[in-house]
């Protein structure tokens, strides 16, 4: 049983670092096909729905992680008392795992706030990003303004954090 959750959890992390690398690749292809069938080209859908792709594996994985610590016969007990399964995921289940979807949820938004490359590849002058637009500063040489939006990231970002932290009753302490 262990060699087997070992090579599962293996191949999770596998799949997790060649998705950074491929995905963007892969995806963009079948993404390319599903615009070219709706239409979405030179929107900000096209951006959010890239975004999306590439940060859902953060929330799957901190998501699955709560999930594979929580005992079995939590929800067996449940079930034994009369509850039904989907009830029992509701009530006992999902309030543990909580904290790891908030976790994920965060890590997703924080990279996806400062997400560059394949915003830069999609934008157009009317979806421009925070994060493409200070690009293209430093490429003109506006470092000041490149700074002054940097900074406004760095702090969309803590605050993020900040949020969530307040959300699930953390110390606030830690974030300092």
């Amino acid at each position: 049983e262990r060699n087997s959750r070992l090579y599962c959890v293996s191949c999770q992390a596998l799949a997790m670092a060649m998705a950074g690398a491929t995905l963007p690749m892969s995806s963009s292809l079948r993404v390319a096909a599903f615009c070219a069938a709706r239409s979405i080209t030179g929107t900000a859908a096209i951006i959010i729905l890239s975004i999306f792709i590439r940060r859902l594996p953060y929330t799957v994985r901190t998501t699955a992680t709560a999930l594979r610590q929580i005992a079995p016969s939590l929800e067996e007990a449940a079930v034994s008392l009369g509850y039904s399964p989907f009830r029992s995921f509701l009530k006992i289940t999902v309030p543990l795992i909580v904290p790891g979807i908030i976790a994920g949820g965060m890590l997703s938004f924080v990279t996806a706030i400062n997400e560059l490359s394949s915003s830069l590849v999609l934008y157009v002058g009317s979806t421009m990003t925070m994060p493409v637009r200070i690009y293209l500063l430093v490429l003109d040489g506006d470092f000041g303004t490149a700074a002054a939006m940097s900074s406004i990231l760095l702090l969309l970002s803590g605050l993020a954090v900040y949020i969530a932290f307040r959300f699930m009753g953390r110390n606030e302490q830690a974030l300092l």
